[in-house]
């Protein structure tokens, strides 16, 4: 069955059960549907049933562009603590003495840093979001 024949039964099938109402809803459905849609369907309630459970086919979304990350340069002064898994920055301190001393350490992650040339490179996005904009140079980025 053809576009044109489906769309007569299904006027016929309207004009019949008096669903007038639902006409506007099933006519903007039709006009997206296909030849290929109505080629299983025999009878008027076949057409009917196909127009009004038809949804608009999901269309694959396409891959992103690829996104540059940018990365700042760590100031070497700024590295107090080096571990197996992150570099510790010492952002402030209590300023209490004797036992009660604190110190605040702000700890990065290796793996989200890069070394190049035996610099320090660390994520644009942790800077901001740790608020370690002091220990940084902000001369020296590097989009990667």
């Amino acid at each position: 069955m053809n576009k044109i024949q489906a769309l007569e039964m299904l006027n016929q099938f309207i004009e019949r059960q008096a669903i007038e109402e639902e006409l506007p809803e099933l006519l903007n459905k039709f006009d997206q549907m296909t030849d290929n849609d109505f080629s299983e369907c025999t009878s008027k309630g076949d057409v009917y049933h196909k127009v009004n459970c038809w949804s608009k086919p999901k269309t694959k979304r396409k891959p992103s562009a690829k996104t540059t990350q940018v990365y700042y340069k760590l100031n070497k002064h700024a590295i107090d603590k080096v571990t197996d898994k992150a570099y510790g920055i010492i952002t402030g301190c209590n300023n209490l003495h004797g036992k009660n001393y604190r110190t605040f350490i702000q700890w990065i992650p290796q793996s989200q840093c890069k070394e190049i040339d035996k610099q320090i490179y660390i994520p644009a996005w942790i800077v901001s979001t740790e608020g370690i904009w002091d220990y940084i140079d902000k001369e020296s980025k590097v989009n990667l």
